[in-house]
């Protein structure tokens, strides 16, 4: 169990196997444009990946849920 930003519980499975390499994307610099196209999924459906992720570590955008999930070692 680790802490999102607001101190809430977080388990790894929270999070699904997409939006974990969402994020992975993500810290490498990839915009959503280039993760749709790396994924095969619409950059809406990416979004939507971000969103989600966001919401469940507790972040107020997409960047603040990858320092999140490096911080939590969900992704490197």
């Amino acid at each position: 169990m680790q802490l999102s930003a607001s101190g809430q519980a977080v388990m790894d499975s929270d999070l699904t196997r997409l939006e974990i390499e969402c994020l992975q994307l993500a810290s490498q610099g990839k915009t959503n444009d280039a993760i749709s196209r790396v994924l095969g999924f619409s950059e809406h459906t990416v979004n939507h990946y971000f969103v989600m992720a966001s919401k469940k570590l507790d972040a107020v955008n997409r960047t603040h849920a990858v320092g999140i999930a490096l911080r939590l070692k969900i992704i490197n």
